[in-house]
């Protein structure tokens, strides 16, 4: 009996380390969201400071 409890428990931490894994690769998928974001937001940042230059140079 206590082999079939041990068994048990095992399958539990396996599913449980499956759920950690899928979580993970939530957490990553939203950080590369975050990632790709921010790279939008740096270069509209390029954008305003070229567009900022070529207003300077045009005084």
């Amino acid at each position: 009996m206590s082999d079939v409890r041990c068994q048990m428990s095992d399958v539990r931490s396996q599913m449980s380390d499956v759920r950690c894994q899928m979580s993970d690769v939530r957490c990553q998928k939203s950080d590369v969201r975050c990632q790709k974001s921010d790279v939008r937001c740096q270069m509209s940042d390029v954008r305003c400071q070229m567009s900022e230059v070529s207003a300077a140079c045009s005084y």
